[in-house]
């Protein structure tokens, strides 16, 4: 089975499986397959946990767009941009995280040292860590990408506001990087 050269991987955070991105669906069924999207056609994954089967994933959208990476949780691989949390060793249980119902991901940060990441898109930003979501905001930003810092614990986010505090200017929020809370 051909396989890409180049797995666009990104490891911020250990993992408990390999992961191969085929050229093209094996003939052989041998292997369980699971679709996490619109069906059958997109990138096609061939994933094997440390501690279950293998099995054939296909994920929503284009080869060209295609990025994974790691998650706190070591059986977790994340697709992005279709916001797809695939569970290696339970593949039934993978799931689109809060908050992409209709959304793509436009992008990561990943704070190892803190065991979470976040994860956003145009309107909303979310922190996830081993045991899932701790916190999601959608009242922060809209319609752009914010620029994310850390100090410590304090999220610095500056993006421009509709709406509520509109302007010209980027605006600067500050959250407590575990609860979400504004400080």
């Amino acid at each position: 089975m051909p396989v890409y050269e180049e797995l666009p991987l990104e490891e911020p955070f250990p993992r408990d499986y390999e992961v191969e991105w085929l050229v093209d669906m094996p003939n052989s069924n041998a292997l369980k397959r699971f679709e996490f999207g619109s069906g059958p056609s997109g990138p096609i994954l061939r994933i094997k946990s440390v501690t279950s089967e293998r099995f054939i994933a296909t994920v929503s959208g284009e080869v060209s767009t295609l990025r994974l990476t790691t998650w706190p949780d070591p059986d977790v691989l994340f697709a992005l941009p279709s916001a797809w949390l695939i569970n290696t060793r339970q593949p039934k249980a993978s799931f689109q995280p809060t908050g992409f119902g209709g959304h793509t991901v436009h992008y990561t940060f990943p704070i190892p040292k803190m065991d979470v990441i976040l994860i956003g898109h145009c309107c909303g930003i979310y922190c996830y860590g081993k045991a899932g979501l701790l916190w999601g905001r959608e009242d922060l930003f809209c319609c752009e990408d914010p620029v994310i810092d850390l100090a410590g614990d304090t999220l610095i986010l500056l993006a421009h506001k509709h709406g509520v505090d509109p302007g010209e200017a980027p605006v600067r929020k500050t959250l407590h990087l575990m609860t979400g809370v504004a400080r």
